[in-house]
């Protein structure tokens, strides 16, 4: 190694992309290279002291430029400085932006390969995508899917490597994006997209499996892969999920929540309800049996409604309980036996999604089953019969796809499910 490719090399190591001799965790660093490099301790001390001579190349502007020499060499290198995703083939000189290579250069190169089918498979598969995997970071882009997607990972990064590893890379670059209106109300996205791109099933499986967080914030399943899979949808700034034509769109995969995890009412027993129930020697935490039991004891029907709105407009004060509570609802028989078609469950959803929906200002919702493997009921590893099944509705037409049971979440409970995670598609 020369000591222009040994200053390069600690340059691009080092935390601020040049050196200083006059940094203890630099001159470590540099150490930790020469020791990698096997040379001799005399050695290693030589070459330092000739680097603490020639100090000013490692320094920023000693030549009237913005870059010492090292740093400017790095800038002119695609590869470290701007190449932001694996290249199996690329080297330190390959993606120089004053580059002079030429194909004749390349098709000299090939014999030095000749006979090794892996590698040729990789500069064939490279080729071939190479066209596509330019298009797909700018498409990713303007979809807003960037390097700071997600804190967990390298999204743009992890979605491109998806569609190389099926093959569906040029796919993609082909792929004549649909409006998120074809969707229409319900369906399958695997039936969806057989009939409206080459996309392979595992491209499309993986791809709305993938998911992290953002600034603490989750961005669940499906929503990245809405975004890179309709021409107008895209990450919507802030805390939303999709930005669909100006308007909010929130994805809801399953056993997703419209609010927090574990979140439980403080001081239960102070409140009316609370108070109702321990007078009964009522202990159930589950809010539809709970009450449903109190209905059947309790002397007057009107207190308790009376204690289960002023519950609800605390526990879900952006909901609407006056509408959705009512006597009626209260004294049906099946909210004893906690059933899913009860009228006080379907209260409590209906409130919930008004509660989220009027709180965060969604304009549209898709719920969609995001549970890829079953157990008894699929194969292991193949995806169940439901999978991609989805439902799109305003806030507006919730209550209608409450009542006739497209749309359910788990019980609520006063204790640690105060938002249910979603059960249906």
């Amino acid at each position: 190694m020369t000591l222009d490719e040994l200053l390069l090399e600690w340059s691009y190591r080092s935390e601020k992309g040049y050196p200083r001799m006059d940094n203890p965790s630099d001159i470590s660093l540099l150490k930790e290279i020469l020791k990698e490099l096997k040379l001799p301790e005399g050695e290693i001390d030589e070459l330092v002291d000739d680097l603490e001579e020639d100090d000013n190349l490692t320094k920023p502007g000693t030549d009237g430029l913005e870059y010492s020499p090292v740093e400017k060499k790095k800038e002119s290198d695609k590869a470290y400085a701007k190449q932001k995703f694996d290249d199996p083939f690329a080297t330190a000189d390959s993606y120089k932006i004053t580059s002079t290579v030429t194909i004749e250069d390349i098709i000299d190169l090939l014999p030095k390969i000749k006979g090794d089918e892996e590698a040729l498979l990789k500069m064939k598969k490279y080729i071939l995508n190479r066209k596509g995997e330019v298009g797909f970071f700018d498409k990713a882009t303007l979809k807003n899917i960037t390097t700071a997607t997600i804190d967990s990972a390298n999204a743009p990064k992890d979605l491109y490597q998806i569609l190389s590893h099926n093959d569906d890379v040029q796919n993609y670059d082909i792929f004549d994006q649909p409006s998120f209106s074809e969707l229409g109300k319900s369906g399958n996205l695997f039936k969806f997209y057989e009939e409206h791109s080459d996309l392979s099933k595992e491209t499309i499986k993986e791809v709305f499996m993938y998911f992290g967080t953002e600034g603490g914030r989750g961005v669940g399943k499906g929503e990245m892969a809405f975004a890179l899979l309709f021409k107008d949808l895209k990450m919507a700034p802030g805390a939303g999920d999709l930005d669909w034509n100006g308007n909010y769109l929130e994805v809801k995969g399953t056993a997703a929540r419209l609010g927090d995890r574990d979140r439980e009412f403080p001081g239960f027993l102070k409140t009316k309800l609370g108070k109702l129930s321990r007078h009964h020697d009522k202990s159930d935490t589950n809010l539809v049996t709970l009450i449903g039991n109190l209905a059947n004891e309790v002397g007057d029907i009107n207190e308790l409604l009376e204690a289960v709105i002023e519950f609800e407009n605390e526990a879900h004060p952006n909901g609407n309980a006056s509408k959705y509570y009512n006597l009626d609802v209260l004294e049906d028989p099946s909210n004893r036996l906690g059933r899913g078609n009860s009228k006080l469950r379907k209260a409590f959803l209906k409130n919930y999604i008004a509660n989220y929906s009027n709180k965060h200002g969604v304009n549209n919702f898709i719920w969609w089953n995001s549970e890829v493997y079953g157990k008894k009921t699929a194969t292991p590893g193949v995806p169940k019969t439901k999978w991609g099944t989805y439902v799109i509705f305003t806030p507006g037409e919730a209550d209608g796809l409450v009542d006739d049971g497209t749309l359910m979440t788990d019980m609520p409970a006063w204790h640690k499910n105060l938002d249910p995670s979603t059960a249906r598609p």
